[in-house]
């Protein structure tokens, strides 16, 4: 099963700018090392405020999440959530940034035996998906 997953280059499509995508999961990274846990001042919490808006508001969200109800629960949960797990959350965004993967690591997915799942908003894994 792969969760709206992308190894990078995909068959003949052509390849995403690895170092511009790379550079920028390492800098969102570097950017949540920076966060204060520890009695988070409220600038800490503004600024994981901060970055949970600027992540739901990536196409793949639908560009819509931030207006639906609940979202004020959801930011403030997701903010609270990155000043506890800051460092871990910023070591799987760096590692796992598909800019640091290649068209090798598709070598085991096969179509029919694998399961795709993206969101409907999703029109870039979406249409991975569909070229499985």
């Amino acid at each position: 099963v792969l969760l709206g997953a992308g190894a990078g280059d995909f068959g003949d499509a052509p390849a995403p700018d690895h170092a511009q995508r790379t550079a920028a999961d390492d800098d969102r990274a570097d950017y949540l090392t920076s966060l204060r846990h520890r009695a988070p001042s409220a600038a800490s919490v503004r600024a994981a405020s901060a970055f949970v808006d600027r992540w739901y508001a990536a196409p793949l969200w639908g560009g819509n999440l931030r207006s639906r109800p609940g979202y004020a629960d959801l930011r403030r949960r997701r903010a609270d959530a990155l000043l506890c797990a800051r460092r871990d959350i910023a070591s799987v965004l760096a590692a796992c940034t598909s800019g640091r993967c290649s068209a090798v690591d598709w070598r085991y997915v096969e179509g029919p035996q694998t399961l795709y799942v993206a969101g409907g908003a999703d029109v870039k894994y979406c249409g991975v998906g569909a070229a499985l």
